[in-house]
């Protein structure tokens, strides 16, 4: 694989800016400068967490022509190549264009459209359905209506969307068709594969089955080995009651989320109903032994 050192460095990148809430799943890419004519650029429609230096794309900067495609033409470039070409190109002291998709940007822009949204949270058993009622800029918080408690609350956003990674983060909101235009400009991270992945949803709580193969398998071509593609994976297994495939998508999202308490407590439940109490045991003694 040529340009490996390069490619490493995008997957890192995207890495590091995921953990700190610049990208979101498969929203955000990047560009990076290898040399005066070549560079290499994020895939489209992968996610970051499990995307490989083979997944780079790298590209020849003049024309954006393929000069290594190293997964086999598998993967195509960010929908945004010329945009950040177009920086590179105009500016030769620039190494790196990067377009980031921040959930916090996406909240706030929300809230200064005047677009309320509810903020969907969960736990290892439970869920919950908080409103949004404003931010803080300058201390990146949001300020948060919880049913249970009298007042707001605020919570810092970065650790925030950290913890609820593995679920989103995720929100709810409605605006009358007539006001439509509201949304207009605002970007909602991976709302095509949120899309998607509500159709599997539905389409198996009316129990057709079919219908949520479609929609799963649309999801897995279009951001393949991603969360969500991996989460509507989930819905059908569970929807089937297909125990080894749901440890299987469960066991693919915790190589994303080892530590989300949630998926661990399914981890568990499908050992034992597959192999028994004691390989349950086994994991659980695992989990209590990890770091």
């Amino acid at each position: 694989m040529k340009h490996a050192a390069e490619r490493r460095q995008v997957v890192a990148l995207c890495l590091r800016l995921s953990e700190r809430g610049y990208f979101a799943g498969t929203g955000g890419n990047l560009m990076l400068r290898i040399d005066d004519e070549r560079v290499a650029v994020t895939p489209s429609a992968t996610d970051y967490l499990v995307m490989r230096p083979e997944d780079v794309c790298v590209l020849r900067l003049a024309d954006l022509a393929v000069v290594d495609d190293a997964s086999d033409g598998a993967r195509r470039p960010s929908v945004e190549t010329g945009l950040h070409a177009r920086v590179l190109r105009a500016r030769p002291d620039v190494g790196c264009s990067i377009h980031t998709h921040q959930p916090l940007a996406s909240a706030c822009a929300l809230i200064d459209a005047g677009v309320p949204f509810a903020l969907v949270t969960k736990g290892a058993a439970s869920g919950h359905l908080q409103a949004v009622a404003g931010y803080d800029r300058l201390r990146r918080t949001l300020l948060i209506r919880d049913p249970f408690h009298p007042s707001h609350a605020e919570m810092e956003a970065a650790p925030l969307f950290a913890a609820q990674a593995a679920h989103g983060p995720r929100a709810m909101l409605m605006v009358p068709p007539d006001q439509a235009h509201r949304l207009d400009g605002i970007v909602l991270p991976e709302a095509e594969d949120h899309d998607e992945l509500f159709r599997v949803q539905t389409a198996l709580e009316r129990h057709d089955r079919p219908a949520a193969l479609t929609a799963r398998d649309v999801l897995a071509a279009r951001s393949p080995g991603s969360r969500l593609a991996w989460r509507a994976a989930r819905l059908v297994a569970l929807y089937d009651g297909n125990e080894p495939a749901i440890l299987e998508a469960t066991e693919a999202l915790l190589a994303m989320f080892p530590d989300d308490p949630h998926l661990r407590l399914s981890q568990v439940a499908s050992l034992s109903a597959i192999a028994g109490q004691a390989a349950s045991s086994r994991a659980l003694e695992a989990q209590a032994a990890a770091p």
